[in-house]
């Protein structure tokens, strides 16, 4: 099972024994402490690749990229303004090669935001488990070789490394499903076994929060495969009828969803393929921006599985009162997917259905979470949600994702001195971060499993069977509705 994989090799990493004397990290495909997990040599630098997920490419189709929040950040002296391999402006870090920004790290490694922003991005450039092993070189080389004892020696650099390697298990723990990032695990702890017992509790409990991080994300992945298997029947109507109820169980189904998603599958989603795969792991991203479409063709079908006008009717209205309580919620995903169910085209042609229905309210649904002006109203119902006090906030995900792919396109290119752009990280930064906050909230709503899991499980008409429920609701009448008609029966033939 992959918990006792994440298990055995976190236990490997604390109780193995101490290398030999005088081995060092940066001497990579030398140790026979690192196989066969040995982290392969560093590539060169050079400019990150466009952008290549197919799945993700389609949600970046909505919009365009938001302005994100300004975040406050200590600023740096001028005093290497103006040099070859970094460069300020007015005393904030603009931009710099990944050499020297790696050295910052290792030097500056209180500054939460350079971390942050740093080890997002830098992936664009170099593998993680390559970024690891420089961090750690970086920093053995920084100890006192005066000092008399191997242990001493470790002591003056040692620390640091750890509080780094504390950070990242923090906010980038999926890094740290790779072999390659835990064979640098292993030469750190293996170095703490002389260190002092507080030092050793210290990577202790960072491997011991690491492991429960991906224990859960673990169980998470599996009940998604679970679900994929089940399907219910059930009418969401014979289950509850209350919209109040059925927005708030999405709301917590969206927050669940969204609390897995990793800051780092943001940039990892639009690498090349064939120079990431082997660090790609976007799963969790690409779960929720299916999750949707999964709701969307959800609210279709029930509708269209409805036998008469008068239950298509009242099908539709409480769709469309669910999605005014998730206005109300700040839940604008949820939202957006209902108003794309009930306006897909088999559910918008029905037209003695939609003639049962008031659709004022569903005018002002739409009006304002239109795409008019790059979806100007609800960047503006955003804005004012932020501004609020704390609160929940399930932001419209597949706009949020084509707003961070401006921002790591931006990232992705090199300056022409070959810089790297780190005044676009601080702007992506800013822009995860928040949404790191939003899917940290506590959401106030208690799940509800049975109805929870009739909508993650719920049976769900693919698109010819959509069509082919529409028309035998309403037999086609024009010309195109009759080929379409023609075409999906033989599909189905």
């Amino acid at each position: 099972m992959a918990m006792y994989f994440y298990a055995s090799r976190l236990s490997a990493a604390v109780c193995s024994c101490m290398p030999p004397p005088g081995q060092v990290l940066h001497d990579r495909g030398s140790s026979p402490e690192m196989s066969p997990t040995e982290p392969e040599a560093p590539v060169p630098i050079a400019t990150a690749p466009a952008p290549a997920d197919p799945a993700l490419q389609k949600t970046a189709a909505e919009g365009n990229a938001s302005e994100p929040e300004e975040q406050e950040e200590e600023k740096k002296p001028d005093t290497c303004a103006g040099t070859s391999e970094v460069d300020y402006r007015e005393g904030r870090l603009v931009s710099g090669t990944v050499q020297v920004l790696v050295q910052l790290l290792v030097e500056d490694s209180l500054d939460d935001s350079f971390f942050f922003a740093f080890i997002l991005c830098a992936r664009l450039f170099v593998k993680p488990h390559d970024l690891l092993g420089d961090v750690i070189s970086l920093g053995e080389s920084m100890a006192d070789k005066t000092l008399p004892s191997n242990k001493d020696r470790l002591a003056s650099w040692l620390p640091r490394i750890i509080e780094l390697l504390r950070r990242w298990t923090q906010q980038f723990p999926y890094d740290f499903r790779d072999d390659r990032v835990m064979a640098y695990v292993r030469g750190v702890t293996h170095r703490c076994v002389i260190l002092e017992e507080t030092v050793r509790d210290d990577v202790s409990e960072i491997l011991q929060r690491l492991l429960d991080r991906l224990q859960r994300l673990e169980k998470h992945e599996e009940r998604l495969r679970r679900l994929a298997l089940d399907t219910v029947t059930v009418d969401v109507l014979d289950v509850c009828g209350d919209s109040q109820v059925l927005a708030e169980q999405l709301t917590v189904l969206e927050m669940e969803r969204m609390s897995f998603i990793g800051s780092e599958e943001f940039v990892q989603a639009f690498l090349q393929d064939h120079q990431r795969l082997d660090t790609k792991n976007t799963h969790n991203l690409e779960n929720y921006v299916s999750w949707f479409d999964r709701l969307s063709y959800f609210v279709a079908t029930h509708i269209s599985q409805q036998t008469k006008s008068k239950g298509r009717a009242k099908a539709l209205h409480l769709w469309i009162e669910v999605a005014r309580h998730c206005l109300q919620m700040n839940n604008f995903n949820s939202l957006m997917a209902i108003l794309a169910g009930v306006n897909l085209p088999p559910i918008a042609r029905l037209k003695k259905t939609w003639s049962r229905v008031d659709r004022q309210e569903l005018v002002i649904l739409e009006a304002a979470m239109g795409p008019s002006s790059q979806f100007s109203g609800y960047r503006s119902l955003l804005q004012e949600a932020v501004q609020s006090p704390p609160q929940l906030l399930v932001p419209f995900f597949s706009l949020f994702v084509k707003d961070a792919y401006f921002l790591i396109e931006e990232c992705s290119q090199q300056l022409p001195n070959g810089h790297i752009r780190f005044e676009s990280f601080e702007k992506l930064s800013n822009q995860l971060l928040q949404f790191t906050r939003w899917k940290t909230t506590e959401c106030p709503y208690h799940r509800i499993d049975s109805l929870a899991f009739l909508m993650e499980a719920g049976s769900v008409f693919s698109e010819t069977e959509l069509y082919l429920a529409s028309f035998e609701i309403e037999p086609p009448e024009i010309d195109h509705e009759i080929e379409s008609y023609k075409i999906y029966k033989s599909r189905m033939s």
